[in-house]
């Protein structure tokens, strides 16, 4: 979970469900203290199940999301996600930390 610091009532959620043998990507958020959620993980990839999203501190909208193959990033809030390649080798990104 990672609290939207551009909003008090927003939070967003990275969920898995691999063990269960789905491998999409869950990511969630919820701008009102979680009375609806929207799911936001359009663009990547379907075998690419997520394991953490993170916010820019900085800038409204930027989003990081470390999936099991890799790093994907946002411009607009989740709407669409980009592959972050700028040689990262295909590793899981399990956690991460933005620093300003």
């Amino acid at each position: 979970m990672e609290s939207d610091p551009f909003n008090e009532g927003g939070l967003y959620v990275a969920a898995t469900r691999y063990k269960w043998g789905d491998f999409n990507p869950y990511l969630y958020y919820t701008p009102d203290y979680g009375k609806t959620w929207q799911r936001i993980d359009k663009g990547i990839d379907k075998s690419n199940f997520t394991r953490v999203i993170r916010t820019d501190p900085e800038r409204q909208g930027l989003l990081y999301a470390g999936t099991e193959y890799g790093l994907y990033i946002s411009f607009n809030n989740g709407e669409q996600w980009q592959k972050f390649h700028n040689n990262l080798p295909i590793v899981p990104i399990t956690d991460l930390e933005v620093f300003v």
